[in-house]
């Protein structure tokens, strides 16, 4: 039940399957998204981001958050794990999502406003309460914008089937209840990512297998059949979800998604997984695609038509 080279290989280099893209573009992108990564997890200098600077970050305090892009943006961008969360049932800090920090001030250039934890976390956005200083932050912003997105990183090498040729790249996440806008907006993401050459599914429809680097085949139960999982924005306490009791005081549906990438298209450490890519050119394109698919999602929010809050008996 072992994985093919193939597989592997495209793991860490989009060149594989994805359609060639303008290097000259794509460099710029990576050079711009480690611009603004650096920046916010170790401030200035020539210092190599490592794995470990996603705890303290640039923080001055404890949960310092700060809002990147102008009020008038249409479209909100909370990057929850820009830098590591901290588990408090396990007291100790877990992975953050690498790469989303450049990101999310970069989409804050071009059309969205961006909300991003500078480390120092106490706790975990997604399962704290409404008074957790990015929630905070989203109830101040997000009424009169035009759509949601919770951006996020995902652990790579999930798939459909045993016989996939690529890993899933993306996952959009619904939430528990979704409204018809956030649903035609995971459509049109879906779309954009066929056309970038990506595989991205809607997590609250498709569960995935998971790929076991350890032993290069497939993570098994304990009699040996392969292990499902779905990515959805589940949890109540999710920003996703905390956005539609937003709605209920705005009295406006909006959409509200939550967009998982596999770490081919993110930027990651070079002392985690040797910085993933192949090489600085396989770097520069995912970090490209990841680029374009966010963009992507943040103009599908903008153009999306708002509807009323519906009654609930």
């Amino acid at each position: 039940m072992n994985t093919s080279p193939a597989f592997i290989e495209a793991l860490r280099d989009a060149s594989t399957f994805a359609p060639e893209l303008p290097q000259s573009d794509a460099f710029d992108t990576l050079a711009r998204v480690e611009s603004y990564e650096r920046a916010l997890i170790v401030g200035s200098g020539t210092e190599l981001i490592s794995v470990t600077n996603y705890a303290g970050g640039t923080a001055r305090y404890a949960d310092e958050v700060v809002v990147f892009g102008v009020d008038s943006e249409r479209v909100l961008i909370s990057a929850d794990h820009a830098t590591d969360p901290f588990k408090k049932s396990t007291g100790q800090y877990r992975g953050a999502d690498h790469g989303t920090a450049g990101l999310a001030v970069l989409l804050s250039k071009q059309g969205a406003q961006a909300i991003v934890p500078l480390g120092r976390q106490t706790g975990n956005v997604a399962v704290s309460p409404d008074t957790h200083p990015i929630k905070q932050r989203i109830g101040e912003l997000l009424p009169g914008k035009a759509g949601f997105i919770s951006l996020h990183g995902m652990a790579s090498g999930k798939l459909t089937t045993l016989h996939d040729p690529t890993e899933i790249h993306a996952v959009v996440g619904l939430g528990v209840n979704p409204n018809e806008q956030s649903c035609r907006v995971a459509e049109k993401i879906l779309a954009e990512a066929a056309n970038l050459g990506l595989r991205a599914v809607i997590g609250n429809r498709t569960k995935h297998l998971k790929y076991d680097a350890i032993t290069g085949g497939f993570e098994l139960d304990e009699e040996g059949v392969a292990l499902t999982g779905e990515l959805k924005a589940p949890l109540s306490n999710m920003t996703t979800n905390y956005a539609y009791r937003v709605m209920e005081t705005t009295g406006q549906q909006i959409p509200s998604v939550q967009l998982e990438m596999a770490r081919l298209l993110r930027l990651i450490p070079r002392d985690y997984y040797d910085g993933w890519h192949k090489d600085r050119k396989a770097r520069a394109m995912g970090v490209h695609l990841g680029y374009l698919l966010s963009k992507a999602a943040v103009d599908a929010a903008q153009i999306a038509e708002p509807g009323e809050t519906r009654s609930v008996e």
